[in-house]
């Protein structure tokens, strides 16, 4: 047994979704015992995520409002037991309880490892992946279990249905789906499982009344019949054949026994849901048979003026052969979204064109070449201006100087060479000194205009994306994962926003140093000329190979995150469920770390 014992903590949670209001709830600790599936349970601090429920934000930063409180559950082995209770009630936070989703307030929890545990939560979960892989989550393919669990669950026609079966492709959050299909979908993963315990949370809303039935006959009490079941329900009529039944009010367990037992009890709050549920059912059944007499009436009504007009002839449909060949799945039917494929073609003049016209057009793009090319130029002529002012030197200016010789004193007058001795200092010094200013304000207007140039294209850029995206038929969102999405956002934007501005300024830069350089040594030794042309021949033909190589792991870099983002935000929105099936180790390593893994080595192939 795996005891997590001693009093916990108290920690507060608070929701800033205002659709969601925040509550600090405590709720039961649960131990279990595995040879009567036996459930003990004190006081757990976590919130109630019942979507019925009618939660109340705190306001107070220290007070704590338990959810679960003194509830002691006995769940006998093949035991199917059902949970009802009003809204608000704490039916969804005994299931979370026993999975260990709640803070311990007081009391503890023992589970045993060895217990398998399969979860169906209200909103299903559903991985980006084939119906049979949502179905198996990892289990090993057994054809006849695996049939009897579809079938069970209901999922035969729509099999049909779908384009290549139960190899079809599901979107993120089972967008291509219907809410009951995904909770069929999610019944039939617990169902394969084959746990020891099972906890359905309110598993049959989102599905017809009919279907319903269904699942509840084939599955729950057929296929289920010798597991440990757990259902929380607020469709009552499910809970007559239920082995037994708990009552759930205020966070306590209210009334708990078979449904013959509690429906004996003189104003029980059993008997008066079950009374409130048979009402409002006659009442709607009134309604529907209203409806339907005055349907009646409307077509006895109709039936004169129908005379008049002339009835319609037999109409023959024949059904080819080819079409009924059109109906079989064809190779790559019911895939849903394409992979991201990295693009061997270099940087295209449209890209260019694009981005440039982003920045401000022509206008803009002139004058960052200007303020470019002002700045090269003072700085070449503040290289210039120095090295001619040294090469000036004193300017031929004569010193006198004192000799002694033969003790007697000669004055001698020779050639300086000192640079304070020109007697055009002043205007070296002036020259250089406003080259200086002039090479600052040329400087800050390159800065200036170049950084407004790539803000602007990168803020054009972001608004065209986004709103295009925003106009894009909703089968975009179902056949494009969230994380290439947010990887455009994201990851791209970055790259527009920051790594190309500097690249690129040190590129400019680069490029006109070197010219402004390689010009004065041309100038200064023209021999220097014939030994730049072997050195340019090799420089060329190293970024004409190397050139593909970085295009194409740079894409790669930015292609292999979009995985990475779209596993985590699956993963974030299905953690009850990964956590119920133990899958957390399958999801960090089979997952999260090979994508991991190819995100690193695409990015040491950029940064080598």
């Amino acid at each position: 047994m795996d005891t997590l014992g001693g009093p916990y903590r108290q920690v507060l949670f608070k929701l800033e979704d205002p659709e969601i209001p925040a509550s600090n709830k405590p709720f039961e600790k649960t131990k279990y015992d595995n040879s009567a599936n036996q459930f003990e349970s004190q006081e757990l601090l976590a919130p109630d995520t019942d979507s019925d429920a009618d939660l109340k934000e705190d306001d107070s930063s220290t007070e704590t409002v338990i959810t679960l409180h003194d509830i002691t559950m006995s769940l006998a082995k093949g035991e199917l037991v059902g949970v009802c209770g009003s809204v608000g009630s704490g039916k969804t936070s005994i299931i979370q309880a026993i999975l260990g989703m709640m803070v311990v307030e007081d009391g503890e929890i023992a589970l045993n490892k060895d217990m398998n545990i399969a979860y169906v939560p209200q909103q299903a979960w559903i991985m980006n992946a084939t119906v049979r892989d949502n179905i198996l989550f990892g289990k090993e393919f057994d054809a006849e279990k695996y049939k009897k669990t579809v079938k069970a669950c209901a999922l035969l026609s729509d099999f049909e249905q779908l384009a290549a079966g139960d190899q079809t492709e599901i979107g993120e959050r089972g967008i291509n789906l219907s809410g009951g299909q995904k909770q069929r979908i999610s019944l039939a993963r617990a169902a394969y499982s084959d746990a020891d315990l099972f906890l359905l949370d309110d598993p049959l809303s989102a599905v017809d009344a009919h279907v319903g039935q269904h699942l509840f006959t084939y599955c729950l009490k057929d296929l289920l019949k010798d597991k440990t079941v757990l259902f929380v329900t607020h469709q009552l009529q499910f809970l007559t054949d239920c082995d037994y039944i708990l009552v759930m009010k205020d966070g306590q367990i209210a009334e708990e026994g078979t449904h013959n037992c509690l429906m004996g009890l003189s104003g029980g709050e059993y008997s008066n849901l079950i009374k409130t549920f048979h009402d409002s059912k006659e009442h709607t059944d009134d309604n529907e048979e209203q409806d339907l007499s005055t349907c009646e009436v409307d077509l006895e009504s109709s039936k004169t003026s129908s005379k008049c007009f002339k009835k319609p002839e037999k109409v023959s449909l024949e059904i080819k052969p080819e079409s009924i060949q059109d109906l079989q799945h064809k190779p790559g039917a019911g895939k849903l979204t394409t992979a991201e494929e990295v693009s061997h073609d270099t940087v295209k003049l449209s890209t260019l064109s694009g981005y440039l016209k982003a920045g401000g057009g022509v206008k803009a793009v002139l004058l960052v070449i200007g303020a470019i090319i002002l700045y090269t130029g003072f700085q070449c002529f503040t290289n210039y201006w120095i090295s001619h002012w040294i090469k000036a030197g004193s300017g031929g200016t004569y010193i006198e100087e004192r000799v002694i010789f033969n003790d007697t004193q000669h004055t001698v007058l020779e050639l300086s060479d000192r640079i304070v001795d020109n007697p055009n200092l002043h205007l070296y010094q002036a020259v250089y000194a406003g080259s200086l200013l002039l090479l600052l304000i040329a400087a800050y207007l390159n800065a200036h205009s170049y950084m407004a140039f790539c803000l602007t294209a990168s803020t054009n850029l972001h608004d065209n994306v986004f709103k295009k995206t925003v106009a894009c038929p909703m089968k975009f969102f179902d056949v494009t994962p969230s994380g290439q999405i947010l990887n455009r956002f994201s990851k791209d934007t970055d790259e527009v926003d920051a790594n190309l501005p500097f690249q690129s300024d040190l590129f400019f830069k680069g490029f006109t140093f070197v010219s402004s350089g390689l010009i004065l040594m041309i100038y200064v030794t023209p021999y220097f000329l014939v030994a730049s042309v072997p050195l340019f021949l090799v420089m060329f033909l190293i970024a004409k190979f190397s050139k593909p190589a970085f295009q194409i792991s740079k894409r790669l870099e930015n292609m292999t995150k979009s995985p990475l983002f779209s596993h985590i935000a699956a993963s974030v929105q299905g953690l009850g469920t990964i956590k119920a099936y133990k899958k957390e180790r399958t999801f960090f390593k089979s997952s999260m770390i090979c994508k991991i893994e190819t995100t690193w080595l695409s990015y040491c192939m950029t940064h080598l």
